[in-house]
Order: C-alpha cells, then structure tokens, then sequence
C-alpha cells in the first residue's frame, strides 16, 4: 500500500494530493507554523489543529452550489457563528460555488492568539474558564498567533473585520 493511501485510510490526509509529510513532522523536521499560514492555508491549519486541539475533529469541505454557511451550519446542528470563528480567512459571509471552509466537529471557534494573552485572559474574554478551553487544547504554551479552539462561543466581534461585524 502506498504511504498516501495508508494516512488517508488513517484519516491523516484529508484531501487527496496534500504533502502531509512535513506538516505531520514525519519527515524528521521540526514542523514551523507561522501565523500567515495558519489563516491561509486551510490544509496547514488543519494539521496544525489535529495537534493544537485534538478533542475537536476538523475537515475541509468544499462549498456546493447553492450551499450558504447558514444551510452548512445548520445541518451540523450549529450556529453559523462557528464556521465564521473557524475560519479566519473569510472577509463575508458569502461563500462560493467550490469554496473551501474548516468546519469543526462541535460548536465553538477559533480565537487567535493576541499579544499579552494568557489561557485566563482568553478564557475571560468568552466568558468560560481555563479547565473548559483546556479541555479541548493541548497545552503547549501561548504565542501570539496560535489558534486555540473555545467551545460553544461566538467569535470575539472586536477582533473581526468591519464587514463581519456589521452582520453580527
């Protein structure tokens, strides 16, 4: 069996085609995420997030056509404020035909690490606690840039762009 054959039936590559090798740090590197990528690059971010959050099951999912965050987020049995929260790159609420989006396994969103954050300023600012975000994160530390996964919440409106904001 080839090795890419064998990490999808393991559920390691979501998508056909990505070179997880060095994302995974099988390649024997040390894996470096910088905060650019996290937020550009889905299939970067989702390596990252299997790791950073492993009690949340993340996947890519192309929008089909027809589809809005609305019809997705209900048939996950969540407010659409979670696929917004996960997916930082999004500048609208409006999505395209073939589109690629994170959609996470739970209800919740991804807060990006500002500087100054602590674990108890994060979990202050969504009004939970540190055990709750730790529960879902593993704890690694905080650097500014990070993606830390806060269950059941609404993303944060003062770190969203204007346009976001105004829908909210």
């Amino acid at each position: 069996m080839h090795w890419e054959q064998w990490l999808m039936r393991k559920r390691l590559i979501p998508i056909a085609g990505f070179a997880v090798l060095c994302f995974l740090g099988l390649s024997g590197a040390a894996v470096k995420y910088t905060p650019e990528g996290l937020i550009g690059d889905l299939p970067m971010r989702l390596a990252y997030l299997r790791s950073r959050a492993p009690e949340v099951g993340f996947y890519i999912r192309a929008v089909k056509s027809r589809e809005n965050l609305w019809g997705i987020a209900l048939k996950k049995h969540y407010s659409v404020h979670t696929l917004i929260g996960c997916n930082p790159q999004m500048e609208t609420y409006q999505v395209a035909n073939g589109q690629k989006i994170l959609v996470p396994s739970r209800a919740g969103i991804l807060h990006i690490v500002q500087p100054g954050d602590t674990w108890q300023k994060i979990a202050d600012r969504y009004k939970t606690t540190v055990f709750e975000i730790k529960r879902f994160n593993a704890d690694t530390g905080l650097s500014k840039g990070d993606m830390v996964f806060v269950a059941d919440r609404r993303p944060d409106m003062s770190l969203m762009n204007e346009k976001m904001r105004e829908k909210i």
